[in-house]
């Protein structure tokens, strides 16, 4: 891909990538980011972002995923937010004080490698998590997809759709 059919913005402390032309081009690019803090991920298309370190925010961190691509992190934060709203995946490990979970869409959340110590998660579609909660687990259960967790948490759960609660311990 050509730097030309990109453009970069930063606009209130938001960094957007766009790419321009080329719609059809199935070769692959890789940018290289380096920020001193970061409050939100929000990918929005078939793009795949990585994280090559652990990174510990100074404060909550949002992760959203509205499309095809994935994300891969390592994270040390006090609180998380997690949103799967397309069909990408999201691979999550480090530690988590608070991790709270929106999945709506067919899109994955691997987490057995994020250890949490207060977990809640919200399914509504297809899409399948797995979790490690330490402490307590609150779920809401109403697609089909299933939520899979390790750990040994206090259970509150919830469910009205197809979806299963499975112990993977």
């Amino acid at each position: 891909m050509v730097l030309d059919e990109l453009s970069f913005d930063v606009n209130n402390g938001k960094l957007t990538i766009r790419q321009h032309g080329l719609y059809g081009w199935s070769g692959k690019s890789t940018i290289y980011i380096t920020v001193p803090d970061l409050s939100l991920i929000d990918l929005a298309s078939s793009g795949d972002i990585y994280g090559d370190n652990r990174f510990k925010p100074n404060g909550s961190l949002e992760i959203r995923s509205r499309a095809s691509g994935d994300i891969d992190l390592y994270l040390d934060v006090p609180d998380l937010y997690t949103s799967v709203q397309g069909s990408g995946e999201i691979r999550l490990r480090g530690y988590a004080d608070h991790h709270e979970i929106e999945l709506d869409g067919s899109g994955r959340l691997y987490a057995f490698g994020l250890q949490t110590y207060r977990t809640r998660i919200t399914q509504f579609a297809s899409g399948d998590a797995e979790l490690n909660a330490t402490n307590s687990l609150y779920v809401r259960l109403r697609g089909s997809g299933d939520i899979f967790f390790i750990g040994n948490p206090f259970v509150d759960h919830f469910i009205t759709g197809s979806g299963r609660l499975i112990n993977a311990n």
